[in-house]
């Protein structure tokens, strides 16, 4: 079976918090405790604090002819693609190795 490599919990930062990458990827991922601090190691930022940074800095590009709650709800469905595009990505990968490993 495919271990998670610190590689794959890049790829999900900011996008899936530990216990969500946890709970997606089972024994496949290691503790909560450890892709905490892979996350602590890339950035300053958690994926918390990701998601209101880039709502605040979205409003400079925010179209004006749309509402506040409009634009809210686009920016989390962007973000909600980025983070399904990631996960599947991830899978196709780990799907691949255990293909030729067994």
């Amino acid at each position: 079976m495919y271990k998670l490599q610190p590689e794959d919990y890049e790829s999900l930062f900011p996008y899936m918090l530990p216990r969500d990458v946890k709970r997606e990827f089972g024994d496949r991922a290691h503790s909560e405790r450890t892709i905490s601090q892979v996350y602590n190691n890339k950035s300053t930022v958690t994926p918390n604090n990701f998601y209101a940074k880039a709502l605040d800095k979205s409003y400079a590009v925010m179209d004006l002819n749309v509402s506040s709650l409009e634009w809210v709800s686009y920016l989390h469905n962007e973000l909600n693609n980025i983070r399904s595009k990631r996960k599947k990505n991830l899978w196709v990968k780990i799907n691949k190795v255990e293909a030729i490993t067994g």
